[in-house]
């Protein structure tokens, strides 16, 4: 599982070698993997998970990242949400977004470098360029939620301005056709199937 692991964050061009030692005065972070279980009902092991993450309370702020903050969506919004899809008979739906982090670029004025992961084959006196974000990086729900917000405004979906993680969509008469509510790496969704199936 560490080898999907690595082959997956290497498909999503999550890092660069970097040939060459970075500069004295840069930090260079390390990694390790967490490993999890999943089981059946019964209890039956079905699948070994790796993930690989940032050992985070090696950066600095100033220097790796500069802001941490990432809004979540409040739970009366939520409860709102849920109850305008059952007054207009509209379609529910929660997602769950697959390694939601490695999806936001870095900033190209935050350069961190990461030791290679164990099990990963990099010429000795390599080092790895981070280009995405991992888990563990402070910042990394602050990026995975401005990239979530520029890819739900390019569908249309606008934040409300009460809370910032209600999105909501709207016809070209003004009626609302698709709802979302955004917590972190979970969305909630309410709307037409055909309006939900284009966000998913």
């Amino acid at each position: 599982s560490m080898k999907a692991e690595i082959d997956s964050l290497e498909t999503n061009e999550t890092w660069d070698p970097v040939p060459v030692i970075p500069p004295k005065d840069a930090k260079v972070v390390r990694c390790k993997f967490v490993y999890k279980n999943k089981t059946d009902a019964e209890g039956n092991l079905t699948v070994r998970k790796s993930r690989l993450v940032v050992l985070g309370y090696s950066t600095v702020a100033g220097v790796h990242y500069f802001e941490t903050f990432a809004p979540v969506v409040n739970s009366v919004s939520l409860r709102l949400l849920m109850l305008y899809a059952l007054e207009n008979n509209l379609e529910l739906e929660c997602c769950d977004i697959t390694s939601a982090f490695t999806e936001a670029s870095l900033p190209e004025n935050e350069v961190i470098y990461m030791e290679p992961p164990p099990g990963m084959d990099v010429p000795p006196g390599h080092v790895l360029r981070l280009r995405k974000a991992l888990y563990g990086l402070k910042d990394a729900p602050h990026l995975f939620n401005k990239h979530l917000d520029e890819r739900l405004r390019a569908q249309d979906f606008l934040p409300v301005k009460a809370d910032p993680c209600l999105y909501l969509k709207k016809n070209s008469a003004g009626d609302i056709v698709a709802l979302a509510a955004c917590h972190v790496d979970d969305i909630s969704l309410a709307g037409a199937r055909g309006e939900l199936d284009s966000v998913k």
